[in-house]
C-alpha cells in the first residue's frame, strides 16, 4: 500500500499516513494556505518537504505504456495485475494511472524465481 513519508498535521488513513488521493488533498488545503502566507514554521518546513517530494515523484514516475514495456508486458496485463494488486500504482483524479519505477523493480524481484525454486518446479512439471 502506497503510504507517504511526510505528512501534515490531520493525517489520516491506517497508519496515520494518508492514501494518495486523501494526502493530495491535504497537500492542496495546505498549499492554498502557504501562498495566502498563513503556515506555522514547522507547518511551513513540512509543506515544503511535501512539495519537494511530491515534484520528484513527478518527475520520476511511468505513464502506462511506458510501465508494460519497461515489464516486457501489454498494457491489458498491465490493468490486470493492478487490479489484482500485484502491482502498485498511482491513480490520478482522472483515473490515469502511474508507475514508480521502485514499484516496478519490486514487482521484478518478487517474481524472480531462485535456481533451487526453479529446479522444484521444473521436477513437479515433469510428473
Amino acid at each position: 500500500m502506497y503510504q507517504h513519508k511526510v505528512g501534515f498535521s490531520h493525517r489520516v488513513g491506517r497508519g496515520g499516513r494518508a492514501w494518495p488521493g486523501e494526502w493530495l488533498k491535504q497537500f492542496r488545503d495546505v498549499h492554498g494556505r502557504a501562498k495566502q502566507g498563513l503556515l506555522g514554521t514547522r507547518e511551513g518546513a513540512d509543506y515544503r518537504a511535501a512539495r519537494d517530494e511530491l515534484a520528484r515523484t513527478l518527475l520520476a514516475v511511468l505513464n502506462t505504456k511506458a510501465a508494460a514495456a519497461a515489464l516486457g508486458i501489454s498494457t491489458k496485463t498491465l490493468y490486470q495485475r493492478v487490479k489484482a494488486g500485484r502491482i502498485t500504482c498511482i491513480e490520478d483524479d482522472g483515473g490515469g494511472k502511474r508507475f514508480r519505477p521502485s514499484d516496478l523493480k519490486s514487482y521484478i524481484e518478487v517474481r524472480v524465481r531462485s535456481p533451487e525454486r526453479a529446479d522444484r518446479l521444473a521436477r513437479c512439471a515433469r510428473r
